[in-house]
């Protein structure tokens, strides 16, 4: 039906996508603040995938809307420094760095179409929250990932497959798959009635399509200044990342006594 639909956003980006500068930097400032909300920091970490996939590989949920509940602020502070010393060792070039742009908005533009689709179809909270992150993680992470519980891997194992293929199949698995297809293949026109094809025909397509335009543009208006050279804007990442490091550093000069409570790590 989609021409193309094996190619996958994966291929273009590696299982190993750098985390979004902008998400990474806000990340490591909000964990350094301790009037944060522990709400806050999750929030950021369910902006990206790379970021979300790290907190995953130091302790897999059963399900993916509790992967924060064994994680204290300070894990929140660690990790967002780790990364982040990871990026400025090797920053990514302007290049990589708007791809990674493109893939990110991707990420978020399905994360958003796989809620609508979900809420739509009456999942309980929890399951909604999971199929979200589910399909922030599709593109960009490979469905043998260990970290992942076995809904999501099943999920993003089938999200290629064509419809006729996942009929009577869970419905995470059709709904990743759909959203998948449609993000991979937006210009193209979309005929009515598409959805009954992988058996979700309760559903608004337009409705969902443009609930999602509406969430990206917001969430663009935030990150973005209107005219913004991209150069400048990758400086200034740059430069917003740098400044966040060398406020950790001067925090655990100052308050080395804070680290302690990193242990015990927790990491199956």
């Amino acid at each position: 039906m989609f021409a193309g639909a094996s190619t996958r956003i994966c291929t273009q980006a590696g299982t190993d996508s750098s985390a979004m500068l902008y998400a990474l930097s806000n990340l490591l400032n909000l964990s350094l603040n301790p009037a944060t909300e522990r709400r806050d920091l999750i929030a950021v970490v369910e902006l990206d995938p790379s970021i979300l996939l790290e907190f995953l590989s130091l302790k897999m949920p059963t399900q993916l809307s509790a992967w924060h509940e064994s994680f204290e602020p300070i894990h929140f502070l660690v990790t967002a420094a780790r990364l982040a010393m990871d990026q400025l060792r090797e920053p990514p070039t302007l290049d990589q760095w708007q791809r990674n742009i493109t893939i990110w908005r991707d990420a978020l533009s399905q994360r958003c179409l796989v809620s609508f689709f979900a809420e739509a179809q009456q999942y309980p909270d929890a399951e909604q929250h999971s199929a979200a992150l589910t399909g922030l993680l599709a593109s960009t992470v490979d469905h043998s990932s260990p970290q992942l519980p076995a809904p999501a891997r099943d999920a993003i194992r089938f999200q290629f497959a064509p419809a006729d293929a996942l009929k009577d199949t869970d419905s995470l698995i059709r709904i990743i798959a759909t959203s998948t297809q449609l993000i991979q293949n937006r210009g193209m026109p979309v005929r009515q009635g598409y959805l009954n094809d992988w058996e979700l025909p309760n559903i608004d397509l337009h409705e969902a399509l443009e609930n999602t335009r509406e969430q990206i543009l917001e969430l663009n208006n935030d990150i973005e200044r209107p005219g913004e050279n991209p150069s400048e804007r990758y400086r200034s990442d740059i430069e917003q990342l740098m400044l966040a490091m060398r406020r950790y550093q001067y925090k655990i000069l100052v308050e080395p006594a804070s680290l302690t409570q990193l242990l015990p790590w927790p990491r199956d």
